[in-house]
């Protein structure tokens, strides 16, 4: 349409422009005003095309609430969802974490989430569209007892698990990646019947912890988790620290060599002066003795007499028969004693 308009534009301006030297010439030679071009052409311009109408923005999607197992009344299922509208918009933000452990831990709070469940569990699910903003599990335990499992996934891969059973709560708060919990990883346990607070801090890879994991424990007295959560900071707690190596087993500890300490120079040892002799004194002269008066010596006794010896009679020396001398060669006359005669 453009250039076909533009064609007849020239086409109409080459018409007036010999129109314009023709009546220019005749006028020139008839004495007559020369008339302008307004009043000889006046072109039609082809109006601009309407402009495309901009897209109206969509509409936001509402947030609605999605569950499982039961059937809520219409003022049932209002109140759950204002109660998981109020719990998604605390753990969102980081400050406002301790109004969410409030919320589950409070009296009462987990019975009205949990009514007209009977046995098993109700999942519900905070939707805004098709994106889901927070998950939460209830029913009631073995013993009886209330429980709630509260799931949220934040921005870059975050998610915070916190979890209602009795009077304990729970909170982790790490990474996923692949279905599997990843990085930096921080939990809270508060007893509220025994005052016990459990802190853990570590790394996770894939789901393992790895490195130096860190478990630090204080005892109290009985309280709330939300006074507990409040103070958690100003208590004193006994640290345990454990290393964890690639596979999650305990890594072995090194054995710690020993550290040489520096020889040091011994100091002469100080001699002390010699004590100053002390003067001997002199000795007191004595009196001399008195030597007691001699008495009379005893009679003396007449020495003993050395018995004599008895002398014995001199024995006999008694005679050794003489030894015959063999004759060499034939008989051997035997020497007969004269005892024997």
């Amino acid at each position: 349409m453009k250039s076909r308009n533009g064609k007849r534009l020239i086409s109409g301006l080459m018409v007036l422009l010999m129109l314009v030297l023709a009546g220019t010439v005749a006028f020139a030679q008839n004495g007559l005003d020369l008339p302008s071009i307004s009043d000889v052409y006046s072109p039609v311009f082809p109006p601009p095309p309407p402009s495309e109408p901009e897209p109206e923005p969509e509409p936001e999607p509402e947030i609605g609430l999605r569950y499982q197992t039961g059937q809520l009344t219409a003022q049932e299922e209002t109140a759950v969802l204002e109660a998981m509208t109020t719990l998604h918009q605390n753990l969102e933000i980081a400050e406002y974490v301790g109004e969410g452990i409030h919320m589950i831990s409070g009296e009462g709070w987990l019975e009205d989430m949990c009514r007209g469940i009977y046995e098993g569990s109700r999942s519900y699910s905070l939707q805004k569209g098709e994106d889901v903003l927070l998950t939460m599990q209830l029913g009631y335990d073995i013993d009886g007892e209330p429980y709630a499992n509260v799931y949220f996934e934040g921005e870059n891969g975050s998610v915070l698990v916190l979890k209602q059973s009795g009077r304990t709560t729970w909170l982790l708060q790490t990474g996923v990646a692949d279905g599997k919990y990843e990085g930096a990883f921080e939990t809270w346990l508060f007893d509220g019947e025994s005052g016990s607070i459990q802190r853990e801090q570590g790394t996770y890879a894939a789901g393992t912890i790895v490195g130096e994991y860190k478990k630090s424990e204080y005892t109290g007295g009985p309280g709330e988790a939300f006074d507990m959560w409040t103070n958690r900071e100003n208590f004193d707690y006994k640290v345990t620290t454990v290393t964890y190596d690639g596979n999650g087993e305990i890594a072995p500890t090194p054995t710690p060599t020993p550290t040489q300490k520096p020889q040091t120079t011994q100091k002469p040892p100080v001699q002390a002066p010699d004590p100053t002799p002390e003067p001997t004194p002199e000795p007191t002269p004595q009196p001399p003795a008195q030597n007691p008066p001699a008495q009379n010596p005893p009679p003396a006794q007449p020495p003993a007499q050395t018995p004599q010896p008895t002398p014995q009679p001199t024995p006999e020396p008694t005679l050794e028969p003489p030894e015959d001398t063999p004759t060499p060669g034939g008989d051997t006359d035997i020497g007969w004693s004269p005892d024997l005669m």
